[in-house]
């Protein structure tokens, strides 16, 4: 199961990769996929975030300064991009896609897709529970 996720990551990285990649030069494509997983660890977490605001009653978890914010986005880039770059596991496995059984492309990409639909899913819905709360400024 551990391996079917590591998998799941590895495809969403391919998909952002290769999403426009004949008109970028490889380092670009290698940092549009990294941005893109990025982007939905970071919707995940907002709605974690989110729903333990909901959960213990407050709005402090999602207030801080945008510089912070920004910070913490370039680590999570910066995290992710050392195995899936840097140590090349994302680099390879984008090489290797295309080689994989049809079935098992199809089911890492409705996995993925699913798992995108999903954050995107937590992250509206935790919003709109969080917009609800009151303000204890």
């Amino acid at each position: 199961m551990c391996q079917f996720f590591k998998e799941i990551y590895l495809t969403a990285f391919t998909i952002f990769f290769r999403a426009g990649s004949a008109y970028w030069t490889p380092r670009i494509n290698a940092g549009k996929g990294v941005t893109g997983v990025a982007m939905i660890e970071w919707i995940v977490l907002i709605g974690i975030a989110s729903w333990i605001d909901v959960l213990v009653g407050t709005k402090s978890l999602l207030d801080i300064p945008k510089w912070a914010t920004i910070i913490a986005f370039l680590a999570l880039c910066a995290a992710n991009h050392y195995p899936l770059v840097a140590r090349g596991h994302g680099i390879a496995f984008e090489r290797e896609f295309a080689n994989l059984k049809k079935s098992r492309r199809i089911l890492l990409l409705a996995g993925c897709v699913a798992m995108m639909l999903t954050a995107i899913a937590l992250f509206i819905f935790s919003a709109s529970f969080h917009r609800k709360l009151p303000n204890h400024s």
